[in-house]
């Protein structure tokens, strides 16, 4: 039973660092122009139009009317910010269940080792 959460636990280890080393690499690439994610399209969109409407005042740069961002751009860019959260709490979940089932099956084996001996001295007295 130990090997099986040990299998099921390093499989979903691999696909959760899968999965954080896929989502840095597309949303933090070297060149942002050349391909966008729904987090990286709508965190710059919706990032972009409130950082401009505050640097235009700022700088007291008259702006008639105002820039303003799709409705739900800002919640889309915070859920998938707190999926990607998430995703590295997994991560480190995993880590701590493979480091469980592998103190289980040491375990196992002990004690498998023990019961052995004992049952060595049993037939040899």
């Amino acid at each position: 039973m130990n090997i099986f959460f040990g299998l099921v636990a390093i499989s979903g280890l691999a696909v959760s660092i899968f999965a954080v080393v896929y989502n840095a690499v597309l949303v933090h690439d070297v060149d942002p122009d050349t391909r966008e994610s729904l987090q990286s399209y709508t965190c710059k969109f919706y990032r972009g139009a409130r950082s401009f409407m505050s640097d235009a005042h700022k700088l007291q740069i008259p702006v008639y009317g105002s820039v303003r961002t799709p409705g739900g751009f800002g919640r889309i860019c915070l859920e998938s910010e707190a999926a990607f959260g998430l995703t590295v709490a997994l991560l480190c979940l995993e880590v701590v269940s493979c480091v469980v089932a592998g103190v289980g099956i040491w375990l196992e084996r002990r004690i498998a080792k023990i019961r052995n001996d004992r049952q060595n001295e049993k037939w040899h007295i």
